[in-house]
């Protein structure tokens, strides 16, 4: 088992400065932010948005407190079985660990809209931008996951098990399966969408209300104005296709996943079963979200723009 030879020199702790220990479970989510950030900006000046790098800063900082205030609430309110009504201070004790991607998700989603519309932001566009790069922070919490020992698989014979506790038998390790393919896999996908599109002269439509109309192949957009941005040989897929492919992506590898994942130990399987977890059950809206924005993004056929 050459993996768990890996797993067995791991530390949790990435370094110490004497009583100050920084986990690897906290590089993780810099690592993640910081990557996602990069992807941001870099596929924003691609599509030509204009968009200000202060605005985009600014923009990470709410994604950044949605994730982690949703991800703590989601945590609270789906897996917590009651245990925070009896301690809810304990709600606050980060560092005990607990937090969903779900809640997460919808915590990015309420954080960004409202520092898009601050910024007069195009909150589509911007949805667009980030999912491009989350999978490489979903890749990194996974790994800090697997570092950790938590969230492991059902046991299993095949090669690359883990035995996470000693004494234990080998397990599946279900957080490098995430990792690979809510994370590497995912992005690819995603990045490599990015980068195709229709070509040729495009008609561009405001997502405001606006007419279609043709931009100049030079014209620069400035915050507050509606000019949408330059018309080029290429344009990105329209507002809304990457958040609807990541929505159902994510949904379906996360679901098949959890047929080799333990579920929490405070809910086990759901209604009776054997097989259906919690994990399923929230993944499932993912898929059919992602099903939708994808339709209405095709359907509404907006171009990407930066400011409205």
């Amino acid at each position: 088992m050459w993996l768990n030879e890996i797993y067995l020199h791991l530390d949790p702790v990435a370094f110490s400065v004497g009583p100050l220990s920084v986990r690897w479970y906290g590089i993780a989510y810099l690592l993640g932010f910081v990557c996602a950030g990069i992807v941001m900006w870099k596929t924003a000046k691609r599509w030509g948005l204009g968009l200000v790098l202060d605005d985009l800063l600014s923009l990470i900082v709410g994604i950044a407190f949605g994730v982690i205030l949703g991800g703590r609430l989601g945590y609270v309110l789906f897996y917590g079985a009651g245990y925070y009504l009896a301690h809810p201070l304990s709600i606050f004790m980060l560092s005990e660990g607990g937090m969903s991607f779900h809640g997460g998700l919808a915590g990015a989603l309420i954080g960004g809209a409202l520092a898009c519309k601050f910024m007069r932001l195009s909150v589509r566009t911007m949805a667009d931008l980030a999912v491009i790069g989350a999978p490489l922070g979903l890749f990194f919490g996974r790994c800090a996951n697997f570092i950790n020992g938590e969230l492991w698989g059902k046991p299993t014979n095949l090669p690359w098990g883990v035995i996470f506790v000693q004494g234990d038998v080998a397990r599946h390790p279900s957080q490098l399966y995430e990792g690979l393919l809510e994370g590497l896999v995912l992005f690819i996908v995603l990045l490599v969408l990015s980068y195709r599109g229709t070509h040729g002269e495009v008609q561009q439509r405001s997502a405001v209300h606006g007419p279609a109309v043709t931009a100049p192949t030079s014209a620069a957009q400035k915050p507050g104005s509606h000019t949408v941005r330059a018309a080029a040989a290429f344009e990105p897929y329209p507002q809304g296709t990457f958040l609807g492919v990541f929505l159902l992506l994510y949904g379906v590898f996360r679901f098949l996943i959890e047929f080799v994942r333990l579920p929490d130990e405070q809910l086990g399987y759901l209604l009776g079963t054997n097989w259906l977890t919690m994990g399923m059950v929230l993944s499932i809206p993912l898929i059919l979200a992602g099903i939708v924005e994808l339709a209405l993004a095709r359907k509404r056929g907006i171009s990407q723009i930066g400011y409205f």
